[in-house]
């Protein structure tokens, strides 16, 4: 079972012995026994929660992938997106959970095997429709987005979009008509819950595929070259096998309905 927590994370003679005896496992280049996993949860009042104790197909998979080679997790719920990849860049904590891959980002972060592919949408009002017949189109278009997402695989960079806080805002600027539309893919708002269902539901805005997106995948990753990506390689064997449970596949189907899931 994971662990929650707010807070991200020898041998020798004479006195290189006396030296070695403040190294962390990590200098001494053995493997870490516990990591610290930081994710941005799908609603604001699951982050401000004083109950982190519930389990989600993906914190199942990441914690039983890394029980699998002998170290545990401790997760990190208390960040933004944007605000995890800060204190991983820093050294603070270990990992990211949910990561798309992005050419900029590989410049600075090791990545897992990926664990779950998207759907990609674009969201627009019903009485402002837009026509989008392929991603440069969405560039015709006042779009929102939000602050630390990567939209590559729409074609479009943070410089292309009025970025805000979160969903809640994105939604809010879309329905003032501040922006003609946003992009987001289509599992994240089933994770959300009810606030998720509130959108898919909501008769004034529709949604569709974006001709041309790569649907991206999730990944965990880590600090380039920091102790903690040299566990990447064993999590990546103890990966497929804990995606192929029955358990995890019970947490998919309590977390997403009928939503297909797609490797």
């Amino acid at each position: 079972m994971p662990t929650f927590r707010q807070t991200g994370w020898s041998s020798g003679v004479g006195l290189l012995c006396c030296v070695c005896a403040f190294c962390s496992p990590a200098a001494m280049g053995q493997e870490l026994h516990s990591v610290s996993v930081c994710y941005d949860p799908p609603t604001e009042d699951t982050r401000n929660s004083s109950d982190l104790s519930t389990v989600t197909f993906f914190n199942y998979v990441v914690s039983e992938a890394f029980a699998q080679i002998g170290v545990k997790v401790n997760f990190d719920l208390q960040h933004t997106f944007k605000g995890c990849m800060e204190l991983v860049q820093n050294g603070r904590i270990d990992f990211v959970q949910g990561a798309y891959y992005d050419e900029d980002r590989a410049k600075i972060f090791d990545y897992s095997n990926h664990y779950h592919t998207l759907t990609p949408q674009v969201f627009y009002r019903i009485d402002t429709p837009i026509k989008v017949k392929q991603l440069g189109d969405l560039r015709k278009y006042r779009g929102c987005g939000i602050y630390g997402s990567s939209y590559a695989h729409y074609g479009l960079t943070q410089k292309d979009l009025d970025l805000g806080p979160g969903y809640a805002s994105m939604v809010n600027k879309l329905m003032a008509g501040r922006c003609d539309y946003f992009v987001e893919e289509l599992e994240v708002f089933y994770e959300m819950g009810e606030e998720g269902r509130t959108v898919l539901e909501n008769h004034d805005i529709v949604h569709m595929d974006v001709p041309g997106a790569s649907a991206p995948s999730r990944y965990l990753i880590t600090r380039k070259n920091s102790p903690a990506s040299r566990l990447l390689p064993k999590f990546n064997k103890a990966l497929s096998q804990v995606i192929n449970s029955p358990l995890a596949r019970e947490y998919w189907i309590r977390d997403h309905g009928t939503v297909a899931y797609k490797r």
